[in-house]
């Protein structure tokens, strides 16, 4: 078998530059450049932040932390949600109460940032939303990390909400699976480890305006066919929620936090 010309392993890196395992010269075989920094899946199963200029090596895209880790490379991206780890700020409930910082489970990153959300016993429907501009003909792409907290129903549901842009996708926390879906919309849901799903919402607005998404949405543990459901809720229901995202595009890319105003991630560019 003939010698390959180009042989990648992940492991051999630094600030700027990745290797070849059969390389040209000790001066690195890729530039590695992106202005920013970034997150991606590390071995410890955590979502970890890597500084501008090092390559990022995601263990999730290769099926996990026992597999060999994989090159993850993006374009530039935006998270349009504020306050993305803290939903007691610019979220408005909607007969929910939330908790900010709980004890009672580590975030996908390690920490003790996720919320715990509660519904009240209040009859109509449940849910936490912020309200963003959304334009016409612009595909956009909402995501929510949930995981099941004691007293939690199997069934979450995410939405948008206008004329425009009023998909919903629901998610079983217990099964990893998507359930019943807007038409026109799409739905996904990924395992982070330690009981965190990522549940993302794609669809297409056809008008322009302001959204809120994406919505925590409860759904009185059920699989409903339309989007948010009224029912009496229960102070002992709640969901522990992380990382809300809103991006253009047509896939969930890598988290990028948010505070007070709007997150970017310049693109990697690798030559």
């Amino acid at each position: 078998m003939p010698t390959p010309s180009l042989l990648i392993v992940p492991a051999r890196f630094k600030t700027g530059k990745l290797y070849s395992q059969i390389p040209t010269s000790g001066a690195g075989d890729f530039t590695v450049t992106r202005n920013t920094a970034a997150r991606r899946f590390d071995s410890a199963g955590l979502i970890a932040s890597v500084a501008s200029g090092i390559p990022r090596l995601d263990y999730y895209t290769s099926g996990g932390v026992t597999g060999c880790p994989a090159l993850l490379v993006e374009p530039s991206g935006t998270n349009l949600c504020l306050q993305s780890e803290n939903f007691l700020t610019t979220w408005s409930p909607t007969n929910t109460t939330v908790s900010g910082n709980v004890t009672g489970t580590t975030d996908p990153s390690g920490g003790n940032t996720a919320d715990q959300i509660f519904e009240t016993a209040t009859s109509g429907n449940h849910f936490l939303a912020q309200t963003m501009s959304i334009v016409s003909g612009t595909t956009y792409v909402g995501s929510v990390f949930y995981k099941k907290a004691a007293g939690s129903p199997d069934w979450m549901q995410v939405a948008f909400s206008t004329t425009g842009l009023a998909g919903f996708a629901n998610f079983n926390l217990t099964s990893g699976t998507v359930g019943n879906v807007f038409a026109g919309a799409t739905g996904r849901i990924e395992n982070y480890g330690n009981g965190w799903y990522r549940c993302t919402l794609i669809q297409t607005a056809t008008a322009s305006g302001t959204s809120g998404g994406p919505i925590i949405v409860f759904t009185n543990n059920t699989n409903p066919v339309t989007r948010f459901v009224s029912y009496a809720g229960n102070t002992a229901t709640s969901i522990y929620a992380w990382g809300a995202q809103l991006e253009t595009g047509s896939v969930a890319t890598s988290y990028i936090p948010t505070t007070t105003g709007q997150g970017s991630r310049s693109a990697d560019v690798i030559s």
